[in-house]
């Protein structure tokens, strides 16, 4: 393998499409073995968003309402718990599907709720993997065998079951979507 670190598979749903305006309102993360690909281990929340910072539409896209999220566990209590799932695993290589959407998030996420004691410092390598660009490379480049990479239609494709626009049901499907992409051969 070219990479010797954990794969963390990471999956934010959001409150809206820009970090500085929207807030976070699930994460979701899937921690596979470097070599194996095997998974070890998964930590899911739903994160309680400022009202202001959700739009309606991403609230329906999500299957979500305020009321709803109002009982979710604070931002700050949230990155707290997603820090500590993941340090003991040691630095891993952050992966998502169109990976600078949710590291964007994740980078907001912290600025406005981390700090000395909740942090992520340490916790991923500098590292970006995409597997939006795996799946492009593969599928389209290669084989020719799609027009579009969505995660909806790749799961299709793969013949995954896929909880779309729930954060875990993504990262399921991305960290399939890895596998098939790291394949040799």
């Amino acid at each position: 393998r070219m990479y010797r670190l954990p794969f963390f598979v990471v999956d934010f749903e959001t409150g809206g499409l820009d970090p500085s305006l929207h807030d976070p309102v699930q994460v979701a993360v899937m921690v596979l073995d470097a070599d194996t690909l095997e998974e070890r281990g998964r930590f899911c929340s739903y994160i309680r968003p400022d009202p202001n910072r959700v739009s309606e539409t991403a609230l329906q896209i999500n299957n979500l309402t305020l009321e709803q999220l109002a009982q979710a566990p604070d931002p700050k209590e949230v990155l707290a718990e997603f820090a500590a799932f993941l340090k003991p695993f040691g630095r891993g290589l952050f992966v998502a599907h169109n990976a600078n959407f949710d590291h964007s998030f994740m980078k907001a996420w912290e600025a406005k709720y981390g700090d000395e004691s909740v942090n992520l410092k340490g916790v991923f390598d500098h590292r970006i993997i995409c597997t939006v660009q795996l799946a492009f490379q593969k599928f389209i480049l290669h084989e020719q065998l799609l027009k579009s990479v969505k995660l909806t239609e790749l799961s299709d494709f793969l013949k995954l079951r896929h909880n779309a626009h729930d954060a875990l049901g993504d990262v399921e499907v991305t960290a399939q979507l890895l596998r098939v992409c790291l394949k040799r051969g």
